[in-house]
């Protein structure tokens, strides 16, 4: 884990994040999506561009793919960690996993209950 934060530190530098938060809303590609979910707790995310990682992560929370709307709340939830701005948000999306009919997203809950 520590060489992907590396590797991931060295590839999306602010300016980098902040020009991907511009192209977040046009972005399709399952694979694509489910990458980039991974990724945003792994880099910062300024106040400026927090509301277009936000609604991203919302958009990939109700994709049809359950890993990748497990792996969207989960980024939500971490990123209501660091803007708290998003809490209530991240509540709501935590409470609607409770009852997705996929058991990743239901497993993810409860991994990130746990603090993990």
């Amino acid at each position: 884990m520590l060489l992907v934060r590396s590797l991931l530190w060295l590839l999306l530098t602010p300016r980098v994040t902040a020009e991907l938060a511009e192209l977040l809303p046009n972005l399709e590609d399952k694979w694509v999506l489910l990458h980039l979910v991974r990724c945003v707790p792994l880099v910062t995310v300024t106040s400026e561009h927090v509301a277009a990682y936000a609604n991203f992560l919302q958009r990939c929370g109700h994709c049809e793919m359950p890993f990748l709307r497990a792996w969207a709340i989960d980024s939500l939830h971490r990123l209501s960690l660091d803007h708290e701005a998003l809490v209530q948000d991240a509540r709501r999306v935590l409470e609607a996993a409770a009852v997705d009919p996929a058991p990743s997203v239901r497993k993810r809950l409860r991994k990130i209950l746990q603090g993990r």
